[in-house]
């Protein structure tokens, strides 16, 4: 929100999403109260670990292996 361009783009896309910047302002706020437990509780509810798949991509030559 301190660059005119991105404020006037955010503005134009809430007008269109018939949102305000009150809007924005209650999602901060609950953002901000989300706890460690609560963020986990939901990984856990909504994310199956079987169905995950992680891909590693580059050009990793003469680089140690992360584990």
């Amino acid at each position: 929100r301190a660059q005119d361009g991105g404020l006037a783009g955010t503005q134009a896309n809430y007008l269109y999403l018939n949102r305000t910047f009150k809007w924005n302002e209650e999602l901060e706020q609950k953002i901000a109260a989300l706890t460690p437990d609560i963020i986990v509780a939901a990984m856990r509810k909504h994310i199956d670990p079987t169905k995950f798949t992680a891909v590693k991509a580059g050009d990793f030559a003469g680089k140690p292996a992360v584990k």
